[in-house]
């Protein structure tokens, strides 16, 4: 047997019990769906507005749109700037609301920087606003506070209590998520991981579950997939109905 032929399937078969394994330990998720292949950009910016050209009609269906970042990742901020930019004068959002967390938020064109989790009630209201009066508004913040992956997500705390208070009935509100994180580019490199696969049953971040998708990404590309020099590899998925992770480095 070739040596590459052997490679491939003993790389296959690494995916293959690995996937397995993490569907164990959370449970059957949907399958992610790939809307941008492996690809090499000139700039963050470029992949951002990769995104918005790749799904430009689901953005632009949805008045609230939540992007995340790893807060100490440059990239991922211009990636988000390189979207705004890329926006046509009529589709511009109306607000753009920051987390005051994040320690690059000067890079993003915002309107308004608050912190999510200090204000939790004034983002409520905000919100509310939106859906009475129609407004397009996207909210910037870290990945590992806002996917649907991570235990007490900021979309739990909306669906429990964006509801009406005069008569309690719950709001119809929507949106679409996108996420952004690094990857590793081979196996040694998966213990650096910035959001670990953490498969304890004591996960304290509670981003094991998300950590594992992106290992899982990963490993598809270790072996097929070859990096071009000063050029930045990225991919997005579609892990959720309404919810799309990347991954650049």
């Amino acid at each position: 047997m070739k040596k590459s032929t052997l490679a491939y399937i003993l790389g296959a078969s690494t995916v293959i019990i690995g996937g397995v394994y993490f569907a164990l330990i959370f449970g059957l998720k949907p399958k992610p769906i790939p809307k941008i292949s492996w690809s090499h950009f000139e700039s963050p910016q470029e992949f951002g507005s990769s995104i918005y050209k790749r799904l430009r009609i689901e953005i632009l269906g949805q008045n609230l749109v939540f992007l995340g970042v790893l807060p100490e990742r440059q990239d991922h901020y211009l990636a988000w700037k390189g979207l705004f930019d890329s926006l046509e004068a009529e589709n511009k959002f109306e607000h753009i609301i920051v987390d005051n967390s994040l320690p690059y938020k000067d890079l993003i064109p915002s309107t308004e920087v608050i912190s999510m989790i200090e204000n939790q009630a004034a983002v409520l209201n905000t919100i509310k606003d939106i859906i009475a009066t129609k407004k397009r508004v996207a909210i910037v913040l870290p990945t590992t506070y806002m996917s649907y992956l991570v235990k007490d997500n900021f979309h739990a705390l909306l669906s429990r209590s964006l509801y009406d208070e005069n008569d309690g009935h719950k709001l119809d509100v929507d949106w679409v998520t996108f996420s952004l994180s690094s990857f590793p580019i081979k196996r040694e490199d998966e213990a650096a991981m910035e959001i670990p696969c953490n498969t304890e049953v004591k996960d304290p971040a509670g981003s094991g579950e998300l950590g594992c998708m992106i290992v899982m990404k990963a490993r598809s590309l270790y072996r097929q997939k070859e990096r071009i020099e000063g050029k930045l590899p990225g991919v997005l998925d579609q892990i959720g109905t309404k919810e799309y992770l990347g991954l650049i480095n």
